[in-house]
């Protein structure tokens, strides 16, 4: 009983403050060098070949975290030094396969890892007692990492629901919201049971983690809507106090939130916009019809569903710059508007920076003058710079595209290959059925992944980007299992999608699907967003939950379908 009450207040304490006045804006940034220093105890070079730390370290930008390999000494020492870190700064570190946990950095770490030992028990992860941490981050680190495993090992962790909720197309923004805050308040009651138990000065922590998590994911079912002025000043009183995945993610959510458009937001924009980009007198009729086709959308009126499309399509493609620099000029608006700090305008602004390549310059010329802290336009910069560089790549890729003949399996269209062996196709089958027969006939006697995508999916973009998914794609192939690439037409046109394969250097069969397959592939297989992953096995029958990315890859469940 003494537990259950004092649980019981801790709740009450973290759902007082979620209610309070507006928290005081942190300030994360220090300049300051973060240091890592480890041991290795047990290591030798001809015992653990190959052995590398990986640390993936968070900051502000695209991509949310910026990866780094640490090579240990003949002895096992390895030491990492980051310039300009922040405050309480996230990093995520990985010992070969034998150890993966998170570290949180005021300025200085020592870890010990016992190798032998944790080689014995097949690796571990977060609170191993095989691993110490000590120097002044030490003892944070150590308490995070034991939390993690109490909440993550509890019968009834509520993040298990995280993604149903997300991820459900049909379930409306209210109930997604109503399913958050219930799963918000029952991880506060597994996080006051935990403090209750090991009360630490670094408790304060995890009540901000949570709170960033659940602020955030209040945000993605309200994109293309409008979430209430309650709901929306409850979001933006929040104050991440550390820089991790949760609070970056906060960040971001929130700035994809106000730069998303209504329907409504989106035809006023293209109506204030269009006219003024010197149309001929074809394009000014088309662009009369477009409106009113768009105003009885919008009404939920029967519409013109085809030339809707045609007309969204064509415009987007021919003023899609003029078009997104006035969305922008309306991000800025909204944000201007909301009470931050400007480090915190910084981090929204960093965290929500295009992954579009070619977006970039409009991009940055229209936040720049909202980017006060001088850290950030340093960060910013170089994230500006990379784009301009990768735009030169792809520009060069694209243009030494060889067109080769039709190959003798019919995957549609072919539209070349290009240098580093992606095949590119526009698919021109009547029926998804047809699609998939012809893909089947390209790889016969193999297991095929269908790796559905979109080119505007973050996390699509993630997987096909990660330093593991062509070993994972190789060792697949290895194993008679082929990955053919599905990109939706959804919000996005064969231009992008070119662009967006030859930026990612993924080698293999893209196939750019029409509108009526992109609608057909989800219904067929019940996929509810991207990325979705489908696995055939040798006999053509879909096999469930075999893999859900290419980047982590379960090669036993893979070997186990196969048989």
């Amino acid at each position: 009983m003494h537990l259950l009450a004092r649980s019981l207040s801790f709740l009450l304490l973290f759902l007082t403050i979620q209610t309070g006045k507006t928290q005081s804006a942190p300030v994360h940034y220090t300049g300051t060098s973060v240091k890592i220093e480890g041991q290795l105890v047990g290591y030798h070079p001809d015992s653990f070949p190959d052995l590398m730390v990986k640390l993936a370290v968070v900051n502000p930008g695209p991509e949310l975290q910026t990866d780094y390999e640490v090579w240990p000494d003949a002895q096992g020492n390895f030491s990492f030094e980051l310039e300009n870190g922040f405050i309480y700064q996230q990093i995520w570190m990985t010992v070969g396969d034998y150890y993966f946990a998170e570290l949180m950095i005021d300025e200085f770490i020592r870890v010990a890892i016992d190798l032998p030992a944790l080689a014995a028990k097949d690796g571990d992860s977060f609170d191993a007692e095989e691993v110490s941490f000590s120097g002044k981050s030490g003892e944070m680190t150590a308490y995070l990492n034991k939390y993690v495993d109490y909440r993550n090992s509890h019968p009834d962790n509520p993040r298990r629901q995280l993604g149903p909720i997300l991820m459900d197309r049909k379930m409306s923004a209210a109930k997604k919201v109503e399913g958050l805050r219930k799963m918000n308040a029952q991880t506060a009651q597994i996080e006051a049971a935990f403090i209750a138990e090991n009360p630490s000065p670094y408790a304060w922590i995890l009540e901000n983690e949570r709170l960033s998590d659940h602020y955030g994911f209040l945000c993605t079912p309200h994109y293309g809507k409008k979430m209430s002025d309650d709901l929306l000043q409850e979001i933006k009183n929040h104050r991440p106090k550390v820089i991790s995945n949760g609070s970056m993610s906060y960040y971001r959510y929130l700035g994809i939130y106000l730069r998303s458009n209504t329907q409504a937001e989106k035809k006023a924009i293209l109506a204030d916009v269009l006219p003024n980009q010197g149309l001929v007198a074809e394009e000014k009729e088309d662009l009369v019809v477009f409106l009113d086709e768009y105003e009885k959308r919008i009404k939920e009126e029967t519409y013109d569903e085809e030339a809707f499309k045609k007309y969204s399509t064509y415009f987007q493609e021919q003023y899609g710059d003029a078009i997104f620099a006035a969305v922008l000029d309306q991000y800025k608006q909204e944000l201007s508007a909301l009470s931050l700090s400007a480090e915190e305008k910084a981090m929204v602004l960093l965290c929500t920076t295009p992954e579009d390549i070619w977006q970039m310059p409009i991009y940055q010329k229209t936040v720049r003058p909202l980017i006060k802290a001088k850290w950030a336009i340093g960060m910013a910069e170089v994230e500006w710079d990379k784009a301009r560089k990768a735009r030169e790549a792809t520009q060069a890729k694209l243009s030494k595209i060889k067109i080769e003949e039709q190959p003798a399996f019919d995957l549609g269209q072919s539209l070349g290959n290009l240098s580093d062996g992606a095949m590119l196709f526009q698919a021109d089958q009547d029926s998804l059925e047809v699609l998939l027969s012809a893909i089947r006939a390209a790889h016969p006697g193999k297991a095929i992944v269908l790796d559905v995508w979109a080119t505007w999916c973050g996390p699509c973009i993630l997987d096909m980007r990660h330093e593991r998914t062509i070993p994972n794609r190789d060792k697949l192939k290895e194993m008679d299992v082929e990955v053919v690439y599905l990109c939706s037409a959804s919000s996005s046109d064969q231009d992008t999608w070119k662009k967006k394969v030859a930026e990612l250097g993924v080698g293999g069969q893209h196939i750019f699907l029409t509108d009526q397959l992109s609608k057909e592939i989800m219904n067929y297989f019940d996929l509810r967003g991207f990325p979705s992953h489908v696995f055939l096995n040798k006999e053509g029958r879909v096999v469930p939950d075999v893999l859900h990315s290419i980047r982590d890859v379960d090669f036993y469940k893979v070997k186990k379908s196969l048989d």
